[in-house]
């Protein structure tokens, strides 16, 4: 009773601890009803793994795989066969009884197989019943049954286990190099889905930087029309802000537009059917990503990364194969020992007794040759093999220098991301202050409508530039996760 309760509390404390992940059908229903979907990232990317239909073919690619392993073992089960048959023989003579019947009734087994070793095995157990006319018989009827052990050996082709389970150790490398390659389409699609959320992202902001460029455009033309009204301004300088605020609402239809292309992209990868929803981007890019040094990320890249990893096993793959066909080149000699006992008498029970191995039984010893002349066929598999594996390591040297690329290659990404922040960060502040000065000078009638625009335009800018910022570091981030082999979140 005390195990029971102790085993309820674990369960409902991981229950407590462990984040919860809401079905799709859970977030469709949150959108019908609010027009909207609340989504973080890590969400996002547990979703598309979740639903993505590559990841699954993936998966029953390595279950297929992991099939193969019992396949390639099953050469070593072993099998049981059992014959039950009956004859009968009519013999014509030319004599006074004028012929014979013979009937004779088999129950014959045997179990067989294959050790590691290469060794082949069959033991047998066979029984039989023969009955006949003649007068000449002893026994008739009579009953005869016997064991039977034969046992052959390779002993230079096809010798030892490495040979013998070359092709299992083939296919559970295959199945490793199947899950990687499982991994590999888990990480594809979480860092697609992860940049298409922080793409998503840079399209609202660019949306929402438009509307506070239209906002202070209207702003400006309700400025501008009091002062016509006033007498201030003359009435042409309406048209300049009319003009600008039309452009201004011309380039929000656009943004608005980039943000319902982007919301598909995130919805086609999440694998759902809410189109007419909009998707709330709950989660912020982060302002910093922390960095270690080139040559540990290389290392760590050189470690992780599941095509790496899977190019070292299909080497691994290639060198037993070349060491297989090396084998196959050799002789084929078998050595072969086969021992039986028997016995015969009235029945059954009479023939089992009279079974002795000390005088009833009969051995057999023995070597078999066979030398396939120009032994084309092995030889040609061997060289294939040679050359696969010398094609896998180059590929895995290839491989190498690739991989070390593309992670200096994010790594400066991520570098000049940050430095892209800091940048846009000042930027925003110069054009706030800029726009500030402008609108100032305009009010003391020491600047004009058009430079006031213009710092309008260079702040809205800023405001998106910033912001872009900060999602793309968020995405190099993403790229630098991937060259390692890692999941983005």
């Amino acid at each position: 009773m005390r195990l029971f309760v102790f085993l309820i509390i674990i369960v409902l404390a991981e229950l407590c601890t462990t984040p919860y992940l809401k079905p799709v059908w859970a977030y469709e229903e949150d959108a019908a009803n609010n027009n909207t979907m609340p989504l973080t990232i890590e969400e996002a990317v547990n979703m598309a793994i979740e639903n993505n239909f590559s990841i699954k073919v993936n998966k029953y690619k390595s279950e297929s795989a992991n099939a193969q392993i019992i396949v390639e073992e099953s050469e070593f089960d072993p099998s049981l066969n059992i014959d039950l048959k009956q004859s009968v023989d009519k013999l014509q003579y030319i004599s006074s009884d004028g012929g014979q019947d013979e009937r004779l009734t088999e129950l014959d087994t045997a179990i067989g197989g294959k050790f590691f070793t290469g060794t082949e095995y069959e033991l047998s157990f066979n029984n039989k019943r023969y009955e006949s006319s003649s007068y000449s018989l002893l026994i008739n009827p009579y009953y005869s049954t016997n064991f039977a052990l034969t046992l052959t050996q390779p002993l230079i082709k096809n010798f030892g286990i490495d040979v013998q389970t070359t092709q299992i150790n083939v296919a559970k490398n295959k199945y490793q190099i199947s899950n990687l390659d499982f991994d590999t389409k888990v990480i594809e699609i979480a860092a697609k889905t992860a940049k298409a959320y922080w793409n998503l992202k840079i399209a609202q902001y660019r949306l929402n930087s438009e509307n506070v460029a239209l906002e202070l455009a209207l702003h400006s033309q309700k400025q501008v029309s009091a002062k016509i009204e006033a007498g201030l301004l003359p009435a042409v300088d309406i048209y300049a802000a009319d003009s600008e605020v039309a452009s201004r609402q011309e380039t929000l239809i656009d943004a608005k537009k980039d943000v319902l292309n982007a919301e598909d992209e995130v919805k086609q990868l999440l694998g759902i059917n809410t189109w007419h929803y909009k998707i709330n981007t709950v989660s912020e890019p982060t302002l910093t990503v922390e960095t270690k040094d080139e040559a540990t990320l290389i290392k760590k890249a050189l470690k992780i990364r599941q095509d790496y990893r899977k190019t070292e096993i299909e080497k691994k793959n290639k060198e037993l194969l070349l060491n297989y066909y090396k084998n196959q080149k050799l002789l084929d000699v078998d050595a072969f020992a086969s021992f039986e006992v028997n016995g015969m008498g009235d029945d059954y029970p009479a023939a089992f007794e009279k079974i002795s191995p000390d005088d009833k039984h009969y051995w057999l010893l023995g070597l078999s040759m066979n030398v396939p002349i120009g032994n084309r066929k092995n030889k040609g598999n061997y060289l294939a093999a040679k050359y696969n594996l010398n094609e896998t390591v180059a590929s895995l040297k290839e491989l190498e220098r690739n991989i070390t690329q593309e992670v200096r290659a994010a790594l400066r990404e991520v570098e000049y991301a940050n430095k892209r922040v800091s940048a846009a960060q000042k930027t925003l502040i110069a054009a706030k202050q800029n726009l500030d000065a402008k609108e100032g000078k305009l009010n003391e009638g020491l600047s004009t409508l058009n430079e006031v625009l213009q710092s309008q335009k260079e702040y809205a800018t800023a405001l998106y530039e910033e912001k872009k910022a900060v999602a793309d570091l968020s995405i190099s981030a993403i790229e630098l996760k991937k060259t390692q082999g890692l999941l983005p979140y």
